[in-house]
């Protein structure tokens, strides 16, 4: 992958196909060689969302790279600091949150997402802020909230089961199909509590062993 660096000479649209290609090299690779396949379930939308993604493993970062159109992940700061991906991280538009500055941090994730959402990107957070293993439910973290209350993009929950073969912590993987749904995106006006009820159940539907 280093030697397609070059494309991050053609901005947005070089940085996009870079790791388009870098992440369906490891979705390939999960197939080919560790037996791990997917199917998808719901209605992946043509227009510009927030995807709210269960986060249980390092498969699914990579598996919604290839399947959404100029992603734009939410991640954490420290992430930036990946030799090579970082350039095209920051040249794709990704927005980086230091945790450390909670209230001017989600100020400036949200005014970031707006920028990008008027530019046909599509953002990614993990609304649980980390990995969480399969089976269990993490807590739903102010980012999410904050994007449904102050952005009118929709909020379209994704959840998996990909740490039933794909442990967070462990070094070997499961061969088996990993089911991904996208949910219908949740409707505007709920409550804070009402949204994050609604979000939690959504991508946890298909984590229960």
């Amino acid at each position: 992958m280093a030697s397609l660096i070059w494309l991050a000479l053609f901005g947005r649209r070089g940085a996009f196909l870079w790791i388009y290609i870098w992440a369906k090299n490891g979705i390939l690779s999960a197939r080919y060689i560790l037996g791990v396949t997917y199917e998808v379930k719901g209605t992946i939308p043509d227009y510009p969302a927030i995807y709210a993604v269960k986060h249980q493993s390092a498969w699914e970062t990579g598996f919604m790279q290839t399947v959404i159109k100029n992603p734009v992940y939410i991640l954490k700061k420290i992430l930036t600091y990946i030799p090579l991906y970082n350039i095209m991280m920051f040249t794709a538009g990704y927005i980086p949150v230091d945790r450390k500055n909670n209230a001017g941090a989600l100020r400036k994730m949200v005014k970031d997402a707006k920028k990008q959402l008027a530019k046909g990107s599509n953002i990614i957070i993990f609304p649980e802020g980390t990995r969480v293993a399969y089976g269990e439910r993490g807590e739903i973290k102010p980012g999410v909230i904050a994007l449904y209350k102050m952005t009118d993009a929709p909020i379209i929950p994704v959840s998996l089961d990909s740490g039933r073969l794909w442990p967070r912590n462990s070094f070997i993987k499961k061969p088996g199909k990993i089911t991904v749904t996208f949910h219908k995106p949740i409707e505007k006006g709920l409550s804070r509590e009402e949204f994050v009820k609604k979000l939690d159940e959504k991508i946890n539907s298909n984590t229960t062993p």
